[in-house]
Order: structure tokens, then sequence, then C-alpha cells
């Protein structure tokens, strides 16, 4: 999985303003409708993984073409797994974040520390549920530019395809002249 650093600025960005400002409280009472939401999202990406690739007869196609659908194939299921991860690491967290944090105030030894760990658990739910937003933007992005990649080589395919059969047609001298039968205008009786 790689990671762009870009892609990094705004989860980071959310995990410190929840680290400050939001509870894990906040984030168990939110749990029901994000953990709903993830689970929408891991069953777009299970559908989405089961997608093969679009062509299964290639004779029509130049091998280029067929390399960079294949790489952008490979790239999209890469981030497609990746985001899978990504969303399960997600739900752990909001599952285990609460009560986490609710066992370790009640440890003696962590109790100066109880504040940190409900603000490190608040940030890193934020900037999961952030960069997996991010990510699925980001692969909806990459998949319609995967159907653009994939209207053009169609589109090539069938304009050489075409060229080939006029070639063709050329070569014989163009279409044959229509002949009417030689019995064509007798009188039936």
């Amino acid at each position: 999985m790689m990671v762009y650093w870009r892609n990094l600025i705004f989860p980071v960005i959310a995990a410190a303003i929840a680290a400050q400002f939001v509870t894990v409280t906040f984030w168990d009472g939110s749990k029901q409708a994000l953990l709903v939401a993830m689970s929408v999202i891991a069953a777009g990406v299970l559908v989405r993984l089961a997608r093969p690739m679009p062509f299964n007869n290639p004779d029509h196609y130049e091998v280029e073409e067929i390399r960079n659908l294949a790489a952008a194939m490979s790239q999209i299921m890469r981030s497609l797994r990746a985001l899978i991860l990504l969303v399960l690491i997600g739900m752990f967290l909001l599952i285990v974040g609460k009560p986490l944090a609710d066992v370790v105030k009640t440890m003696p030894a962590f109790e100066a520390a109880s504040n940190y760990l409900d603000a490190a658990i608040s940030a890193s739910i934020a900037l999961t549920v952030t960069y997996i937003t991010l990510r699925m933007l980001q692969i909806v992005k990459s998949d319609h530019q995967l159907a653009e990649l994939q209207a053009d080589v169609i589109i090539r395919a069938v304009e050489r395809k075409q060229a080939e059969q006029f070639q063709n047609l050329e070569k014989k001298g163009g279409p044959t002249p229509y002949k009417p039968p030689e019995d064509f205008g007798r009188l039936i009786q």
C-alpha cells in the first residue's frame, strides 16, 4: 500500500482537532451511524473487487492498450484492498475505543494518562474516518478514469476495424454493383 503524504494532510488535521475537541464518548455515540456507513463502503468495495477485466476478446486491441488497462485495473484493485483494510481498522477502533478508554480509566497506574489516551483514541478514529473518506473519493475518481480509458480503447478498436473493412472493400474494387436476375421483368402467368 503506497501512501502519498499529501493524502495525510487532512486526516492529520482532523486528528489534531479531534484530539483537542472531540471525546471518545462522541465517537461512541456516533458509532452506529459510522459503522453503517463503513459497512456500505466495505460492501461497495467487495462488489467492485468482483468486477473482472472488461474485455473477454482482446483480439481487436493493441498490446499497449491492454497493458494500460491492466495496469489501471491492478492499481485500482490494490487501492480497493487497502481501503477494505482501512475500513476494518476504522470499524475496530470504533468498537473498542470507548471500552478501552473506560478500562484504562479504572486502572490506577494509568489514571494520569487517561486523558491522553482519550485524546489519542479520538485522534486515531478521526484520522481513520477522514482517511477512509478521502481514499474512497480518490478511488471513485480513478474508477471513473478507468471507464474513460476503456471507452477510448473500445472506440479506437472499432475505428481500426472499420478502417480495415473499408480498406478491404477498396482492394476488391468497391462494392459489387447490383445485377438483377436474368429473368427479371418476365411476365408471370
